[in-house]
């Protein structure tokens, strides 16, 4: 089992986020079929750890570019203010120097994060799998999973 325990800057009201590693899942990898000849290497991106949100979702740019395996194209999400619609995604998610076991398969909605400092939100849907402890005042985040 592995900790992980990193803290936020009392200036960043974005709030905590970790580096993680967004790629098509190794079925897709591993596939040998033709289309997923030159799929691009992963590269880091920082996701948002945030315990409202019921799913996680990715960038639209970040699944275009990373060529993610498209699941869904109509999907609608529903959020406090609003229906949102979106694409659905199928994706490795890893997460780079913590220790953390990767998530493999798991299904991102996308979204237009091009105004956040962050490109991923994780979500209840990964959260789920980790002991969580949020400490708001103290800007601290300890996950084990």
């Amino acid at each position: 089992m592995a900790t992980f325990d990193f803290s936020w800057s009392p200036n960043d009201d974005s709030g905590p986020r970790i580096s993680v590693l967004i790629q098509n899942p190794l079925d897709v990898l591993n596939s040998g079929q033709p289309e997923h000849f030159g799929l691009p290497a992963p590269i880091p991106a920082m996701a948002l750890v945030d315990t409202g949100a019921g799913i996680s979702a990715v960038s639209k740019v970040l699944a275009q570019t990373r060529k993610l395996r498209l699941t869904n194209e109509g999907s609608r999400i529903r959020t406090l203010g609003a229906t949102l619609e979106g694409a659905e995604y199928a994706a490795s998610v890893s997460f780079p120097g913590t220790g953390l076991r990767p998530l493999v398969p798991i299904r991102l909605f996308s979204g237009d994060f091009s105004r956040e400092p962050f490109s991923c939100i994780i979500g209840r849907d990964i959260l789920q799998y980790w002991k969580i402890t949020f400490d708001g005042p103290g800007r601290r985040v300890s996950i084990s999973d």
